[in-house]
Order: C-alpha cells, then structure tokens, then sequence
C-alpha cells in the first residue's frame, strides 16, 4: 500500500507524507495511521453520502468470496 501511495503522485512528496506520521509502538496503530494518511486525501470525508458509499464497497470488498487484483 505504501508503495502505491508513494508512486501515483508526486512520489517525493508521497514519501515525505508518509515519513512525517509518527512512529507507534504499536503495530496497529502504525498501520491504521498509514491506512489514514493513504485515504484522506483521496475523498470527501466530511460528507455523509461519500463516506457511506466508502463503507458499502469496503463491505463488499471484505465479504467477497473471490479475492481482487492489483491488476
């Protein structure tokens, strides 16, 4: 994901983004930053309809039986 992150734009930039988040002891409280930092430039999280959309195809996504891609 970091990886993605980094290369769709500016990758410089990306990488200072993601460098900037504060380390955690906990894993997943460093996974759920980098999740964060990946994901709020990529939506409206202050609208209600985008958020809600954003939820009912993550469910999809984690109920699917058939696992996707990266291609």
């Amino acid at each position: 994901m970091a990886v993605k992150f980094i290369s769709r734009y500016k990758p410089q930039e990306q990488l200072d983004i993601l460098l900037s988040v504060n380390s955690y002891q906990n894993p997943e409280a460093a996974q759920d930053a980098l999740y964060e930092t990946a994901l709020k430039p990529s939506g409206q999280w202050d609208n209600a309809m985008f958020v809600a959309d954003f939820r009912t195809v993550m469910s999809v996504i984690l109920a699917g039986r058939i696992p996707l891609s990266n291609d």
